[in-house]
């Protein structure tokens, strides 16, 4: 007996097709037959612009969860909110929002119930003023460490194409993530 189905597919990947059917790692005609009709959605840090719906969205979405009923997010919060970078994209923020809420101290978010991203969001990891307070070497690790942590970020995780985005070999790398507590 044959049945007939008539089915969609939607795929996603982190990946660049493309590239990889150059190089022989995916096939050509299965790429052609998944893109007819390709959808991008670019990285949160390129729309932040959506982060204050969505932050509204998960507050009162945990919110209910949690059985809370007064909460707000104050300006501070999300002005720290919006200067992330936000490498694991929505999830990420999903997930920030959702500690926020569980270990939140009173009825209102602030930048304090944030902190650990403000230390990530800006551009460099340290000052003039902090390098001369620690030391040279010290602020080269640390600045050598966001380096490692954003190639990271646009490798999807990928350890090999993250060496290679820095040029270091791969063995260097490994030493570094190590070195870090990245692994």
């Amino acid at each position: 007996m044959t049945l007939s189905v008539d089915t969609r597919v939607i795929a996603a990947t982190n990946k660049n097709l493309k590239d990889l059917i150059d190089k022989g790692r995916f096939r050509e005609d299965l790429y052609y037959r998944l893109h007819v009709i390709p959808i991008t959605i670019p990285p949160l840090r390129e729309r932040k612009e959506d982060i204050p719906l969505l932050l509204e969205f998960f507050v009162k979405k945990f919110k209910k969860e949690m059985g809370r009923r007064e909460l707000t997010v104050s300006e501070d919060a999300l002005n720290v909110l919006m200067g992330y970078d936000w490498p694991g994209n929505v999830r990420e923020l999903e997930n920030v929002v959702e500690r926020a809420v569980v270990l939140a101290g009173s009825s209102e978010l602030t930048a304090d119930d944030f902190a650990g991203l403000r230390a990530k969001s800006s551009a460099l990891p340290v000052s003039f003023a902090d390098i001369e307070a620690m030391g040279l070497t010290e602020a080269l690790e640390q600045f050598e460490r966001v380096m490692i942590e954003r190639a990271l970020s646009k490798s999807n995780g990928g350890r090999a194409d993250a060496a290679k985005l820095l040029g270091l070999k791969t063995s260097a790398f490994y030493y570094k993530l190590e070195k870090y507590g990245l692994l």
